[in-house]
């Protein structure tokens, strides 16, 4: 059979196989087949040491799941992106507990009921008389989200959880999030922040790279069973996470608890990911730099391709090649970034040399994602954000408080979600963001009990998808946030859910707004801007309106003066219009893009009218 989808190699180094079997049951599962078909998989997953290092995850809600049996690939450490109608192939180790019939699901990370069989292609390979693999469909309808990959016999279960995430289509546009050391076991750093939790899945990324040095003094004090934490913290986000490991976690593990080899690769459609083992106590090897060369040439007609490492000081340029070609091979080899380790943002100084001549690539390293205290850290979690559109990207946060010279990332505590049930078939959530960066397209999950066959609305967002959770729906809502502002969001399955005010808005005027700074005679200092722009509001109704309009800038409420000479409420005459003119008078500006925003306060949703426009320090 011909597959519709062929499986991309995502491994290190080939080992040896056997044929294909036919069905999935326990005789095929007995016996060993003797064959020289070559998988593509990692040295380390099938060696004779693989067993005792193989990846092995456990959720409350899977009964028996097996400590010896486990799934290598993919893994909750090196998961899959693919699309409904996809295939993929999946590796596992076989255990005493795997008898008769084998049957793969998967099952959604936000709502366990929601589970889909995936079809076999082709029969099972069964090596060594303890490892299967076999190529599956995904099937050509079914929700996008993580999943959990599960591979039930008639007594055991074995999990590979949030291992691969379903999407409708690749994006050319599209989000992910760089999470640094976290160090969780340090003093100042006692555990997992959650918030990370809420704000990434907020977000929405594509998915998430991490690398390294999750737990304090892992490697040192041998202690392998760190990682069941880490690997629990990650499972809470909504995305999939690439990891490599760090010189402070328990390497010689990484294969039994993460990914069946700390080195490997991704994709997201035509983007390209090379995760490398690459720490201060494990340099780069040679191995590992012909598999970089061979990888990028292999990989040349990608979009971009991005490194991933631990290491952040950049040596491994320089065994690449020569220094006075390296621009041109790498420009060649499509390296738009390399993501590294760190416990701080980058100062633009550190490590300045090793990119000299390098104007191209972009050297990504992210201040620590945990309360840990070390190096030059804060004592806030960060995450950076970085902004994918086409070829092009962008992940400095625009930090208006910080006096540091620094490529920022973004600290927690700035977005936030509040849900206020007004019974359990009607929930408002409101989300804030008092960050200085707008962000479309996120992302809320709302439950809302059922009621009867009535099916969920929503206002205020967009309903991407509903699951169906037994007892109630989750829906999940898609929203954009304005800069220093927020947005407020109902979903219900009782009740008739509010109209928006019927008023029309434009917007008159320049969107490059200068301002300058001034001072009170009592000495308070503010920004003053003194240009003219005008909002139009339309009433689209044969009826007079009486409104609340309030605009908001920059974090700022801006006064406004309307063409009849009142301020405030705004009355609209049927079918007419009324001018508001805001007055610019800020208590802080903030350079670069915004979004000008505008509410009704009779509207129960607070929908948000908004207008981009660049502010100026003059």
């Amino acid at each position: 059979m011909t597959p519709a989808f062929s499986v991309r190699c995502r491994c290190f180094a080939p080992s040896a196989c056997c044929v294909l079997l036919l069905g999935f049951t326990a005789s095929a599962l007995a016996q060993p087949a003797g064959s020289s078909v070559t998988p593509r998989r990692p040295r380390a997953a099938l060696s004779e040491a693989a067993p005792d290092q193989a990846a092995e995850a456990a959720a409350p809600s899977v009964p028996a799941v097996s400590s010896e049996a486990a799934i290598l690939d993919p893994t909750q450490g090196h998961p899959l992106i693919l699309r409904p109608g996809e295939e993929f192939r999946f590796l596992m180790r076989l255990g005493p507990g795997i008898r008769g019939n084998l049957s793969p699901i998967l099952r959604h990370g936000r709502a366990s009921k929601v589970t889909f069989p995936l079809k076999a292609v082709g029969t099972l390979n069964v090596f060594q008389e303890r490892y299967a693999s076999a190529t599956l469909r995904l099937p050509e309808k079914m929700p996008t989200g993580i999943y959990d990959l599960v591979l039930s016999s008639d007594d055991q279960s074995v999990l590979a959880a949030h291992s691969i995430k379903v999407v409708s289509a690749f994006k050319s546009r599209f989000r992910f999030v760089h999470l640094s050391d976290m160090t969780i076991g340090d003093p100042s750093a006692p555990a997992f922040d959650d918030r990370l939790v809420e704000e990434i899945n907020l977000l929405a990324p594509e998915f998430i790279v991490t690398t390294g040095d999750y737990v304090a003094w892992g490697r040192a004090l041998d202690d392998p069973t760190r990682w069941r934490k880490v690997m629990r913290f990650f499972a809470k986000f909504d995305a999939p996470v690439y990891m490599v490991c760090g010189n402070q976690d328990h390497e010689a593990s990484f294969t039994r608890y993460v990914a069946q080899s700390p080195i490997g690769t991704f994709d997201y459609g035509r983007y390209h990911g090379i995760l490398l083992l690459d720490h201060a106590a494990h340099p780069l090897d040679a191995d590992q730099l012909e598999f970089l060369r061979r990888d990028l040439d292999a990989h040349r007609d990608t979009l971009f391709n991005m490194i991933v490492m631990h290491n952040d000081d950049l040596f491994f340029l320089d065994q690449l090649g020569p220094r006075e070609s390296l621009a041109g091979y790498l420009r060649a080899r499509k390296v738009q970034m390399i993501i590294t380790g760190g416990s701080d943002d980058w100062d633009r100084t550190e490590y300045i040399n090793q990119l000299e001549g390098l104007e191209d690539l972009n050297y990504i390293r992210t201040h620590q994602s945990s309360t840990c205290l070390r190096g030059r850290a804060t004592g806030v979690s960060h995450y950076r954000v970085i902004e994918v559109d086409g070829e092009n990207v962008s992940y400095v946060y625009p930090d208006d408080t910080s006096t540091l010279n620094v490529e920022h990332s973004i600290p927690v505590g700035f977005l936030r979600t509040f849900f206020e049930p007004e019974r359990k078939t009607r929930v408002f959530v409101s989300v804030q963001n008092a960050l200085n960066q707008r962000f479309d397209d996120a992302r809320v999950w709302i439950p809302v009990a059922k009621n009867g066959d009535r099916q969920p609305q929503v206002a205020g967002g967009r309903l991407v998808q509903k699951l169906d959770a037994g007892t109630e729906w989750v829906c999940e809502v898609a929203v954009d946030l304005p800069d220093k502002g927020g947005v407020r969001v109902l979903a219900a399955t009782q009740g008739a859910l509010p109209n928006p005010v019927p008023v029309e808005v434009a917007y008159a005027g320049s969107h490059e707004l200068g301002f300058r700074a001034e001072r009170t005679k009592t000495g308070l200092s503010y920004f003053k801007c003194d240009q003219k722009i005008n909002l139009e509001l339309t009433n689209t109704t044969e009826r007079e309106l009486r409104t609340f309009p309030v605009v908001r800038l920059n974090g700022n409420v801006l006064p406004l003066r309307t063409d009849g000479g009142s301020s405030w409420p705004v009355t609209i005459p049927p079918s007419g219009n009324s001018i508001l003119s805001p007055e610019f008078i800020l208590g802080r500006v903030s350079p670069g893009e915004h979004l000008m925003q505008l509410i009704f306060l009779e509207d129960p949703i607070r929908r948000v009218v908004t207008f981009p426009v660049t502010l100026v320090a003059q």
